[in-house]
């Protein structure tokens, strides 16, 4: 219950800042058409890239931005505030698990984005683009997809957050952590369009877990038999970064220093 009142307390929270999701959701939809006005030009003259059609690129790229929009959470500042005003040492007194208590503000956070910000966003994206609806054949594991994917977002961005530890200002640890995230899950563009040696690279890091392969099944572009097998990957890599997280907050906390104490 207590896990369900802070995710409720971000949840209203986000409607102070309606006005910033309205501007993301915005920025979402003229990236896209920006985007799709580039792959018609990769696109001429030919009738697949990567494996892709022209329609199923763009529903990809309208699927993927949408989860970008979505996990938008600024862990990096967040932590990186409250070690500088000494915030943290009061989140550490409160009668809940600190990762516990992050995780349930970024739930109450997503599912306010997702209700006021992504899915409109998805929807315009697809009448505009007259791109067929969402399947629903495969709605239940793409549900837990996309929650798994959440959760694997949150877990290393988490982690990469802890680093703020070490620095005065949070906003490159932040910038990177974007840039790569962004690449290497299929935010910018569908992985089978990397050279082989990259692409498998990537598909052995969690990254595309976090956005690729949600994307993909929302744009029903993810074979059926190869759900369950992502699943599986998913959850094994969620465990093994929530581990990491873990030790190295267990590691980190006990350094702490804030006002002298």
């Amino acid at each position: 219950m207590t896990c369900l009142a802070i995710a409720r307390m971000a949840f209203f929270r986000e409607a102070f800042y309606r006005f910033e999701l309205f501007f993301n959701a915005l920025k979402a939809v003229v990236f896209v058409l920006v985007v799709s006005a580039v792959w018609r030009a990769v696109y001429a003259g030919r009738a697949s890239v990567g494996g892709l059609s022209l329609e199923e690129v763009i529903y990809y790229t309208c699927t993927a931005i949408t989860l970008t929009l979505l996990y938008e959470i600024n862990l990096e500042r967040e932590i990186g505030d409250r070690l500088r005003s000494g915030n943290l040492a009061f989140q550490l007194l409160k009668p809940v698990n600190y990762y516990l208590y992050g995780f349930s503000e970024g739930v109450g956070t997503v599912c306010y984005t997702a209700l006021f910000s992504a899915i409109p966003t998805l929807l315009v994206l697809i009448l505009l683009f007259d791109l067929p609806p969402i399947p629903i054949a495969q709605f239940g594991k793409t549900l837990l997809m996309v929650v798994l994917g959440f959760t694997l977002f949150f877990a290393f961005c988490h982690l990469t957050a802890l680093t703020t530890f070490f620095t005065i200002e949070a906003w490159g640890v932040e910038y990177l952590r974007q840039t790569i995230v962004r690449f290497l899950a299929g935010g910018f563009l569908p992985l089978t369009f990397f050279p082989e040696p990259l692409l498998h690279l990537a598909l052995w890091l969690p990254f595309p877990y976090m956005i690729y392969a949600p994307a993909r099944a929302l744009a029903g572009q993810l074979p059926p038999e190869t759900a369950v097998p992502t699943l599986i990957t998913q959850a094994a890599w969620c465990a093994a970064l929530l581990l990491a997280n873990y030790g190295y907050w267990k590691v980190l906390v006990r350094q702490v220093t804030i006002h002298g104490g």
